[in-house]
């Protein structure tokens, strides 16, 4: 519509004469200069919407980027303590052996996936002290009101020295870190974790009240009237978020690469000593079930002797005795009730001579059909 006013005034003045003209040279140059105003305003809102939302995009990633990462390292710690437990291995105890060798394979061991342990470690400690960075500069450039600043709320507030771990020094070699970590040990990337869970949870609930809508209603209180006004919101947000996006950008790359890394040659290694060594447990269960066996039955077998003794010993005591005692209708009924409570024992001990007989010529069976299974079979019950 300006435009087209434009037009006509111009139109009109190269009609009518030269006293026309020069009052309608002012209305031009005005209206020229209102489009002029108008459309670098225009210009300036569009650039800041455009910066609003490269901002809102980049606090998008960030968070996902700490989402991963907190999943990322949960899983991390999971595949260490699962290597753990297999590492240490389980040992079987019988009424064979003694409880003293049961110890022998229980000794100190070195640290398994040392290498991903000094990743999860690195990533952690690393975005714990930009998140911390982060949540302190919003406490000290954008203060709220002193109930929720408080020093209290805020995992912040704790000295670096007093959580322990290295967290308080910039630059930290490998052998401190190892000698303050008790050489990566689970306990210590656990506690560490979940500072690193306290802490982003605490930076992000901080980011949200900065940028909640009554907050930015309310002007600040520490602001006087007369000196330069405060950046508009996304510049403060880009000055707390830039530092804490590029941190955890780089965590979580190199916690990624590491964990896929050890995560491959763990599942390989898994794959290709299972084959051996599940050859080595399989003569195990069967030595070990073929022992459980013996032993039912020589417990059933036991267990029948002394009943046995028992009725014997009775028998025996009546047959010797100097009066003529007649065995009445109930006696006859006892020993009939104590020979049937001898049945479970002898049925039993038929069963388990049965399945003993069984094993033994199963696995004579299968040592016939390997002619070099013997010399194997003990050199890989050796390595169990």
């Amino acid at each position: 519509m300006l435009v087209g006013l434009a037009a006509v005034l111009l139109s009109l003045s190269s009609l009518s004469d030269g006293a026309w003209s020069l009052a309608v040279i002012p209305w031009c140059a005005a209206v020229m200069g209102w489009v002029w105003l108008r459309g670098a305003g225009l210009w300036r809102q569009g650039r800041m919407q455009r910066a609003a939302h490269a901002q809102a995009s980049e606090l998008q990633t960030m968070v996902l980027n700490s989402k991963a990462l907190t999943s990322l390292a949960r899983k991390s710690l999971r595949l260490l303590q699962e290597t753990e437990v297999i590492s240490r291995g389980f040992t079987l105890v019988s009424a064979s052996s003694s409880f003293s060798r049961a110890g022998l394979g229980a000794g100190p061991r070195g640290q398994q996936l040392i290498g991903l342990r000094k990743a999860v470690y690195r990533a952690l400690r690393s975005a714990f002290r930009a998140s911390r960075r982060a949540t302190c500069h919003m406490l000290k450039a954008y203060p709220l009101n002193s109930e929720i600043d408080n020093v209290t709320n805020y995992v912040s507030a704790v000295p670096l020295k007093e959580l322990g771990m290295g967290l308080g020094t910039e630059h930290l070699t490998d052998e401190e870190a190892q000698e303050l970590t008790d050489d990566y040990s689970l306990p210590a990337l656990k506690v560490l974790f979940q500072l690193w869970v306290g802490q982003s949870s605490e930076c992000f609930r901080r980011l949200a009240l900065l940028l909640s809508s009554r907050r930015l209603e309310e002007p600040r209180e520490d602001w006087v009237e007369g000196e330069t006004p405060p950046p508009p919101i996304h510049r403060s947000v880009a000055t707390v978020t830039q530092p804490l996006h590029g941190a955890l950008a780089s965590c979580l790359g190199d916690l990624q690469r590491s964990y896929e890394f050890h995560r491959y040659f763990e599942t390989q290694h898994r794959t290709q000593g299972s084959d051996r060594v599940g050859r080595a447990r399989q003569k195990c269960r069967e030595l070990n079930a073929l022992h459980t066996s013996v032993r039912s039955l020589q417990l059933h077998l036991r267990a029948l002797l002394n009943e046995m003794i028992i009725l014997e010993d009775d028998l025996e005591k009546l047959m010797v005795t100097k009066e003529a005692v007649e065995v009445t209708v109930e006696g006859y009924q006892d020993i009939q009730e104590r020979l049937s409570h001898l049945q479970p024992h002898m049925q039993a001990s038929a069963g388990c001579w049965e399945d003993t007989v069984g094993q033994v010529e199963r696995m004579l069976r299968r040592a016939n059909t390997c002619p070099g299974s013997r010399l194997t079979d003990s050199r890989e019950l050796n390595t169990v």
